[in-house]
């Protein structure tokens, strides 16, 4: 039998789960980076929703105000830190979430 790869010649590994990010998505990551101390420092570290029955009470996600599709930024003034159980009900309760303050309608302006 013959061997499969040349002497002295190692085959080319597939790269598992290394992408390259683009300007945008790097510039997204750096802003949110620079960010979380702020973050950080404003929450302790806690979840600022604390709105699931489901809550760690460790803020590890920072949630967008005014989602960035919408024309949201990556200030402080528009991210909360939440835990992955008060994110995820905020975003599949929209309504409810608009009324307690964890999403803010572009068009409503600056109402902080």
């Amino acid at each position: 039998m013959e061997p499969r790869f040349k002497e002295g010649k190692m085959p080319k590994r597939p790269s598992r789960g290394l992408r390259r990010v683009g300007k945008k998505a790097q510039r997204n990551m750096d802003e949110l980076a620079d960010a979380r101390p702020a973050l950080l420092e404003r929450s302790r570290g806690r979840c600022e929703a604390q709105w699931s029955q489901l809550c760690t009470g460790i803020g590890v996600h920072p949630h967008h105000i005014v989602r960035r599709s919408q024309g949201g930024d990556n200030t402080p003034d528009n991210l909360l830190l939440v835990c992955y159980f008060c994110h995820d009900l905020i975003h599949h309760n929209p309504a409810e979430a608009l009324v307690r303050g964890y999403l803010r309608p572009p068009w409503a302006g600056d109402v902080a």
